[in-house]
């Protein structure tokens, strides 16, 4: 998990996460913004392996038993 950045027009996440159904997923994205920075001019992302559960507290990911989707 880290942080995500702002570089010139580009907003990213490198250790951000996903849930769907009952898991965590680990996901990178990249989103490129407009000069102006009010439209998206380009998005990719990238969907990781699962977040092991043991891991989910020590990065504040819900645990609820249940699908949050």
């Amino acid at each position: 998990m880290a942080d995500p950045k702002m570089v010139g027009n580009a907003f990213s996440a490198d250790g951000a996460a996903l849930h769907s159904k009952r898991d965590w997923f680990k996901l990178q994205f990249k989103c490129e913004l407009t000069p102006d920075h009010k439209k998206v001019a380009a998005f990719e992302f990238l969907i990781g392996d699962p977040i092991p559960r043991k891991d989910w507290a020590d990065h504040s990911l819900s645990d609820e038993g249940g699908s949050l989707d």
